[in-house]
């Protein structure tokens, strides 16, 4: 679930599951694609450094591989939101939205 704002970390009024919302403090509209859940999942763990990251992460819903990912570059790789946003480009994560299967009629 996406909880803080992918491009500003800020706590946004409902998280979301799939779909798409708005940040009341950046103004940015975002869908829940993955690029912006592991966007999500930063800010996450830059904002409750040095808590046990990977649990939280798991806890909040994040699957295994997107918070071990998360983990490795922001957490141990201190990339700071700009580099890691280069990175999951470089390693192709996907922008677009893409409905979950049994949302598609």
């Amino acid at each position: 679930m996406i909880i803080l704002c992918p491009f500003c970390g800020h706590n946004l009024r409902n998280g979301i599951l799939n779909g798409i919302t708005s940040c009341s403090n950046c103004g940015r509209t975002f869908a829940s694609t993955a690029f912006n859940r592991l966007l999500s999942a930063a800010w996450q763990c830059r904002s409750h450094h040095p808590v046990d990251s990977l649990d939280r992460l798991l806890n909040l819903g994040f699957t295994k591989k997107e918070a071990k990912l998360v983990v490795e570059l922001v957490v141990d790789g201190c990339l700071c939101h700009e580099d890691f946003v280069e990175r999951l480009k470089e390693l192709n994560i996907r922008e677009e939205y893409e409905p979950c299967v049994d949302q598609v009629s």
